[in-house]
């Protein structure tokens, strides 16, 4: 009776770590990490906020941390999520603050199997003018007003525009000819953030191991496509991975230790 009781007693201790393991938003979702990242930074729990962030993003929240002590505020006021886009292992989180109307976002990573913020210096040391202007510092991770944008994220929307519209088969077949002329810049242009990590890491200036190659078929399933080519020469069936971004537009889905 004892024996039947203690592991009664264990297995509800561990019915209690589960729920507590379901409660935690980094494990939901990009959104819900965010909306806890916000919160915390809302309530100025800069040490919560932290818990949520990469370990990078942590020494950087510091900064920050320095400038609400100045009297800087991130908010001001309430804030509402207003929509996510998810790019693989990474995420943009928008939202919208009472005291500004511009929508700004949170940028988020997936490390195994919970999502976490990443904040740069310049996301916590970015500064905007009042009505009368003078400049003061706010919390500003990424704004959408496309006048704000980054170099590397105007130029992420322009290949979002040239991928709009296009079927799977376009988009695969655009990516194995910007890879058959070794031109990985071309490349990143029809593929996802990360395969475009993944093509940064391989060797530019090394020769194309795709000489040529001919489309067998093509395979879609909901979100996601499989471009089956063969090379020239070759009688090996080889494929290509696609997905749809959080657009609805197609993208090549690739890793570092894919060789096309």
């Amino acid at each position: 009776m004892k024996q039947i009781l203690n592991s009664s007693t264990i297995l509800a201790f561990l019915l209690i770590l589960m729920s507590g393991c379901g409660d935690n938003p980094q494990k939901k979702g990009p959104q819900e990490t965010a909306e806890a990242f916000l919160t915390a930074l809302q309530d100025d729990e800069y040490d919560l906020a932290k818990t949520f962030c990469t370990k990078g993003s942590r020494k950087n929240l510091s900064m920050f941390e320095t400038f609400s002590g100045m009297g800087a505020n991130p908010f001001g006021g309430a804030f509402s999520i207003t929509r996510e886009v998810l790019d693989g292992d990474y995420a943009k989180v928008y939202y919208t603050a009472d005291d500004d109307e511009k929508e700004k976002f949170v940028r988020l990573r997936k490390d195994g199997n919970t999502w976490e913020v990443m904040a740069s210096k310049a996301d916590m040391s970015k500064s905007s003018d009042d009505d009368n202007g003078k400049s003061n510092k706010s919390f500003n991770f990424g704004s959408s007003d496309k006048n704000s944008l980054s170099d590397q994220e105007k130029l992420e929307n322009k290949w979002q525009e040239l991928r709009s519209g296009k079927s799977a088969q376009e988009i695969g077949e655009a990516f194995l000819d910007a890879i058959m002329f070794s031109d990985n810049d071309e490349a990143k242009k029809y593929a996802s953030h990360s395969s475009q990590t993944a093509l940064s890491m391989q060797s530019l200036g090394s020769k194309s191991s795709l000489s040529d190659y001919k489309t067998i078929r093509m395979e879609e399933k909901g979100k996601y496509a499989k471009l089956i080519y063969k090379e020239k020469g070759e009688d090996e069936e080889k494929v290509l991975k696609l997905g749809k971004d959080g657009n609805g537009n197609w993208q090549v889905l690739m890793s570092k230790d894919d060789n096309n």
